[in-house]
């Protein structure tokens, strides 16, 4: 966490604007190298992914490069799930409103999104599923590893929206406007708030890694309980094992427990990647 910026300022934001970006959170050379690789990702797993009619009518049919659960796909990614401002932030608004303003916080999702060649804007839409509540229930961390500018498929907002109490049409057009951030930046904002890349014109590739945060209760993405190999659980901290859930599976039955929380993480029961 850069000691230079205080979470508290940044959530404050959030919750009057909708978003926030930060300049400079990732060298450039750093950002090369994590393109890099998640374009080595991508082209490993892609073939085996299951396939969903979801995944073009969300991201396009153009190239989009998709690689999910970075988690587990190293050390470099890990690191910025648990970036110490991101957290900080995520813990003053995602238990805001609860009892005591104590609840926690989990990862829902953690996904790299890379842009190859011309798009055009992608369908806005919202993260948090149910729009205009008065309190957030889930938070972006946008981390651009290239420029995000106009014409190049930045991340586009449209004002005020995180207040409005339905989803944005498909196909309309709306007053949007484009969130430009030089690589390395962190773009935090309001998962209820209206947004999509913008239009790609140019052939560079693209890349930004999303994390998402919810509040504890609700379903992630996908289960971290079961993809989180033995060996990398072993190196986490009580607090990251809990950010991932191992604190938050449901009891198997009224033998086993009855509370929807355990006291301590729970571990897995061993998970491999798929081999090449």
């Amino acid at each position: 966490m850069n000691s230079t910026i205080d979470g508290a300022s940044v959530a404050a934001e959030i919750e009057a604007k909708g978003y926030h970006v930060v300049e400079g959170m990732i060298p450039p050379a750093r950002c090369r190298q994590l393109s890099t690789r998640l374009h080595e990702l991508s082209e490993r797993f892609t073939p085996k992914y299951a396939q969903s009619a979801n995944t073009a009518a969300v991201h396009g049919s153009a190239d989009v490069r998709l690689v999910y659960n970075l988690h587990n796909k190293g050390p470099e990614f890990l690191e910025l799930v648990f970036d110490e401002l991101v957290l900080d932030v995520a813990r003053r608004l995602l238990s805001a409103g609860s009892y005591q303003s104590r609840e926690p916080f989990q990862l829902a999702l953690s996904q790299a999104r890379g842009l190859y060649g011309p798009h055009p804007p992608q369908q806005l839409h919202i993260d948090a599923y149910i729009p205009g509540l008065p309190r957030i229930l889930v938070l972006q961390a946008g981390w651009a590893l290239s420029d995000f500018r106009k014409g190049q498929g930045a991340t586009c907002f449209v004002a005020g929206s995180q207040d409005v109490a339905s989803f944005p049409e498909n196909g309309k057009a709306y007053p949007a406007f484009e969130v430009e951030a030089p690589a390395g930046s962190l773009i935090l904002f309001h998962g209820g708030m209206w947004h999509g890349s913008s239009a790609k014109s140019n052939e560079e590739p693209r890349w930004g890694i999303f994390n998402r945060y919810s509040r504890w209760f609700m379903r992630p993405s996908f289960d971290y309980t079961e993809c989180t190999p033995d060996a990398l659980y072993a190196t986490l901290t009580d607090q990251q094992k809990e950010i991932l859930g191992f604190r938050y599976r449901a009891p198997r039955d009224e033998f086993t427990r009855v509370t929807r929380m355990s006291p301590e993480p729970e571990p897995p029961s061993g998970y491999e990647l798929p081999k090449t």
